[in-house]
């Protein structure tokens, strides 16, 4: 089947078109293809944006901060591309992550972690207050999350909560995040010498040192 575009007659868009979050969901398929916002065309050139006013959308679902950047590693072809007044918005807003259930973060970060460009991404979440508000620390050494990127990690398919780890700096780190997340992801703190069936990261500041193994399989 075909589709038309025809943006003669388009019929206005419904309060839920409104509120919508990003300009990629807001379309309508009814034989006609109804763009309100241009989505297509952000489509088109893989940018990621919000509906309306960034701090209105937020506002109404703060697990939307969230969400701009998963579509943001997974769509964008620039990793440090965002828009000056989305990541604004984002940044006066990122303290009603406090209020959101571990899970629902585990969620979304948990897919972010995966991306080629989660470095970059967590940088940004880092700059903006978000990592800090969903419970990470303020300082990840994001150079180390980095070096793993660089060493082509993402073909093992690893746990995401591995993933993380390259970013923590001290074993208390590791034991806060297993609190807030232990019900949603398998991660958890070890010694001793390393299992075959397991890969670990280890990143280490002042002498102390933290080793999240998880299983190579990726399952969680």
């Amino acid at each position: 089947m075909f589709l038309s575009i025809d943006y003669s007659n388009l019929p206005a868009p419904s309060l839920d078109d409104l509120t919508g979050e990003l300009t990629k969901n807001i379309k309508s398929l009814r034989g006609t293809l109804y763009d309100y916002f241009n989505g297509l065309q952000d489509l088109s050139v893989r940018h990621i944006r919000f509906v309306g006013d960034p701090a209105e959308r937020i506002k109404e679902d703060y697990l939307r901060i969230l969400r701009y950047f998963r579509f943001h590693g997974r769509l964008a072809t620039d990793s440090e591309h965002h828009e000056e007044g989305t990541l604004k918005a984002i940044a006066e807003n990122s303290e009603g992550l406090r209020n959101i259930a571990g899970e629902r973060i585990w969620v979304e970060l948990k897919q972010i972690l995966l991306y080629p460009s989660a470095p970059s991404l967590l940088r940004h979440m880092s700059l903006t207050g978000v990592c800090e508000a969903c419970g990470l620390p303020s300082d990840l050494n994001l150079d180390e999350l980095d070096n793993v990127w660089s060493r082509g990690i993402l073909e093992l398919s690893p746990n995401p909560a591995a993933c993380l780890a390259a970013a923590l700096n001290t074993q208390e780190e590791a034991s806060k995040f297993e609190l807030l997340f232990s019900d949603t992801c398998m991660s958890h703190s070890c010694e001793g010498k390393e299992a075959s069936a397991y890969f670990s990261f280890v990143g280490s500041k002042s002498g102390k040192e933290v080793d999240l193994r998880v299983s190579k399989s990726g399952s969680y």
